[in-house]
């Protein structure tokens, strides 16, 4: 008779912002990896809700394995997950510095300029449309303006010109509203 060996689960820490459908997508993924090829015993902070220094520090104690993040602030997280062993993963660009740290650090980013040039190669396809448009919030991530840059270049490639909108810092829900449905009406 075989002797069956007892799987050890590694503990990993996935801190993520779930109010962002994409880390709920990145959360989804993750947990479906997991599931097929790992065994992982998943420990959740979710941003901001339970993302404090106090939280980083007991999950890094007690779930050495592996912490998996999209941010990375304020400094005092930064600081701890730059000084700790923990391997640590960091998806996209958040703010905030890991330059200190050498080892046992990943990054995983997504091609946004190629996103955002998918994005026009679409709408290209569709057929020829009298103005094209990337609307974006006031102070664009970096994901935001390489998405944009990729939009707008591929359109400029194919001699099309594209209207970009950024509602004013100020815009709150109603005024971000009522400035997108402006924008939109002044579109040829």
């Amino acid at each position: 008779m075989k002797k069956r060996t007892k799987v050890r689960f590694r503990k990993v820490v996935i801190a993520l912002r779930l109010s962002y459908a994409s880390n709920r997508d990145i959360l989804s993924g993750i947990t479906a990896y997991a599931k097929r090829h790992c065994h992982w015993d998943i420990h959740l902070l979710s941003i901001p809700e339970s993302y404090s220094i106090e939280s980083v520090r007991t999950a890094l104690r007690e779930f050495p394995d592996g912490f998996i993040t999209s941010e990375i602030i304020p400094n005092e997280i930064s600081n701890l997950l730059k000084s700790s062993k923990t391997p640590l993963c960091v998806i996209g660009r958040p703010e905030g510095s890991l330059s200190g740290r050498k080892t046992a650090i990943a990054y995983v980013r997504n091609d946004d300029v190629n996103v955002g040039c998918l994005g026009a190669k679409h709408l290209l396809s569709l057929g020829s449309f009298r103005s094209y448009g990337f609307a974006t919030n006031d102070s664009p991530s970096y994901c935001a303006r390489d998405r944009e840059c990729g939009f707008v270049e591929t359109l400029k490639r194919k001699g099309v010109c594209a209207s970009v909108a950024r509602p004013p810092e100020s815009a709150n829900h109603d005024t971000e509203k009522a400035f997108l449905t402006d924008w939109l009406r002044a579109l040829p």
